[in-house]
This record gives C-alpha cells, structure tokens and sequence, in this order.
C-alpha cells in the first residue's frame, strides 16, 4: 500500500506555509533484496544506487478530487530488462515523496522475435488539498483509460499474411498428436515391474558409495584370513586375543604391556608388566594368564631380573596367595658351623647320644635342625669323620629345606 512519507509530508506543509506549488518530478523504480513490510512510522530513505533500476518522469498526472491526484508512468515494449520491487515518487530537489512496496514485477524489452511487454504503473496520493497545492485541475479519468490504436506502443507496422509458416521453432498438429500418441496417462499403473521412487530411495539408502573407505575401524579380509583356509571371525576370537589385536595388530605373538591390578587380569595372553602395578609377584616381569572357565584363571610370572617364577590362581572370585618356586640357589648350607675340621657335632652344640631320627635342635635360634640320620644306627656317640644328616627349617615359615652332612 502506497504511502507519503514524512519527508513528504513536511515537504507539502512546508510549500503550504510558503505560497508555492511542489514539483513531483519523477519515478524511481528499484529492486530490493529481502524487502520487508512498509515502516509503519512511514520513515524511507532513497535506495542505494546499485538497487536502483529506473529513474524517469511521469508521463501523466491528474486530480481524482481535491484530495486526491494520481501519477502515471507508462513502460513500452523499448523498455528493459529488469526486476523490481520497490516504487518511490521523488521531487525536483529529490526529497522522496511517497513510496509504495510491491510484489517484483519483470520488465523485458523486445529482443528480436521475443516481444517484451508493457507497463503502467499509477501511484495515488491523498493529501488535504492537494490538488491545488500541485496545481493540477485535469481530471484523472481523462486519461487514465486511454485505449485508442495511437495510444498503444509497441503495435507491429505490419502483419503477416494468411496463410503463413510458423517454421520449425513451433510443432504442428500431426507432429503433437505423434509425440503424445508415445506417452501414457499420468494416472497409468507401473504394476510390479518397476520400483517406485520411495522404494528406490530406501533401498538406496542402505547402500554405500562405490568410493567410499573403511578406514581404521575395520579389518581387510586379507588381514582376517588365517594360514589356511577358514576365515576367522571377530565373535569366535578370544578375549585375550582381542585385547593383543587392539594393542599389537596383525602380529598376536608379542606380549602386551600391563599396568594396573594384576588381580583384574583375567583375559588370556602373555603380558609384561612393570613396578606400578599392584599384587604382582615382583617389581617388573612376564606374566602368563590361562582361564579354565569363566571363573578359574591360572597367572603364571617370571621375574625380570632374578629369573624367579610364581604362580597363582583364581577361584570363585579370591586369588591365591603367590607360590616362589625354588632354584639352585636356594639350595645353600643353612648351618655351615656344624662340622668344623674334625670337631664332631655333639662337640658344638654339647649334644649326647640318644637323638632319634626327628628330634629338632636349637628351636629358640632363627633356624631349627631336625636330625635326619646318625650314621644308620641314632647314635651321637661315632668317631669323628662319619656323618650325620640334618634338615633346615627357615624360622620365617617359608618351608624352603636344605640339608647338610657331618
């Protein structure tokens, strides 16, 4: 809907107060990109010059009434191309006077054999006398309505004759009816032949592109395929193996770092693991893990460094305590003093016959010496130089023996 802005509207009373007639010049004729709904405080501002598309003058105006005149602008078929969206009324001195926002209309000029199109665009103003103010005392529907043969522009000077040719840029009726003879209704039945465009689509969208790539989520068949001639599959690869696959590849021979509570590790594989782990046998070593059934695990560990193994196992949820599997250097002579040349042993220790085979000496000590034998016959009462068979008890508990002759 049209509209006098307020720069009109002062523009007006200004003229008023001074005696003097306003100069409507001209229609500007823009288009503006995301145009919006007209300000309702009626305050416009000329576009910018890149929106501007035309700039002429009105080629009629007249008075519909005191309050009323309407301008007139006439567009032939010599004028374009352009788009616009945006209708303004400027005076002499370019104070926009009015403005009106329009849904975008096309404007093409004649280009060979392409007619363009003609255009008539009116704008109405009311103001309160108005028409004096412009001084216009023609009246509107005096030409607003102008239909005679010289007031149409863009009419041919001449006609074609009859009959003519349409050449080939039209079809004929014989062509049309051969060209729609080889369609179908648009309400025609496919029937079971053909799929639909929603089921295409669907299935479609199951599929992947030709080119696509499964990066390092996935492993190649080539990868999966064993020395023979199965294929092994993710589901039937243990845990254990799993773990090695995630940590080492392709190769499920090496041992894999550990480092946490030896207690959790339950999965089946070779693992090395270092001094922060917690309830491990030792500061660093190798560690061998077997599961029976889901809660029966074997861990069998050898030490880094002294070579010692130790083993364990788990049963309904409680590991035993480790076992330290004896070496020959744990096989040492515990009680070195109990022969000295050819001091006898009842000599050291103030012994006398009748010690049976069994009898423990020296419990109070660090150690205890169980008598093994005494020469065959129990006597502590034999020459020096025959022997005498003890056993070694370490007094921490440990159960390690050792023996040693007299």
């Amino acid at each position: 809907m049209a509209f006098i802005t307020v720069a009109g509207e002062n523009w007006f009373a200004a003229h008023q107060v001074a005696g003097t007639h306003p100069n409507i010049e001209r229609f500007v004729l823009a288009y503006i990109d995301g145009l919006g709904e007209e300000p309702t405080d009626r305050i416009e501002s000329m576009p910018a010059p890149g929106e501007i598309v035309l700039e002429r003058a009105w080629d009629r105006r007249g008075a519909a009434g005191p309050n009323q005149v309407v301008y007139s602008l006439l567009l032939d078929a010599t004028i374009g191309d352009f788009v616009f969206n945006w209708v303004g009324l400027a005076g002499a001195d370019d104070t926009l006077v009015a403005v009106s926002y329009i849904a975008p209309i096309t404007k093409t000029a004649t280009d060979g054999d392409a007619r363009g199109n003609n255009l008539t665009r009116n704008f109405a103003l009311a103001y309160s006398g108005i028409a004096a103010l412009l001084d216009l005392d023609v009246p509107a529907d005096a030409w607003q309505m102008d239909f005679t043969w010289e007031a149409l522009a863009g009419k041919p000077d001449t006609f074609p004759p009859d009959p003519h040719n349409h050449d080939d840029r039209y079809y004929t009726k014989s062509a049309m009816d051969a060209a729609l003879g080889g369609k179908s209704d648009t309400g025609h039945d496919h029937d079971d032949r053909y799929y639909t465009e929603a089921e295409m689509n669907a299935a479609l969208g199951g599929k992947s592109d030709a080119g696509h790539s499964h990066d390092d989520r996935y492993y190649t068949k080539t990868q999966l395929q064993t020395s023979g001639q199965a294929t092994a599959h993710w589901d039937n690869v243990g845990t254990g193996r799993r773990d090695a696959i995630t940590h080492l590849g392709s190769d499920l021979r090496d041992t894999m770092p550990f480092s946490g509570d030896m207690d959790t590790l339950i999965s089946p594989g070779d693992y090395y693991y270092n001094s922060d782990c917690t309830h491990a046998p030792s500061d660093y070593g190798l560690v061998k893990v077997w599961r029976e059934v889901a809660d029966v695990v074997y861990q069998q560990a050898q030490e880094s460094h002294g070579g010692r193994l130790h083993s364990r196992f788990l049963s309904s949820g409680v590991w035993t305590a480790w076992r330290t599997y004896a070496d020959s250097a744990d096989v040492v002579p515990r009680a070195a003093d109990l022969r000295v040349g050819s001091m006898v042993l009842g000599a050291i220790y103030g012994l006398s016959a009748g010690y049976a085979p069994g009898t423990v000496l020296d419990s109070s000590g660090p150690h205890r010496f169980i008598v093994w034998n005494i020469n065959g016959d129990n006597n502590w009462a034999t020459p020096p130089g025959t022997w005498v068979s003890l056993g070694c008890i370490d007094g921490a508990g440990s159960g390690q023996l050792a023996t040693r002759t007299a």
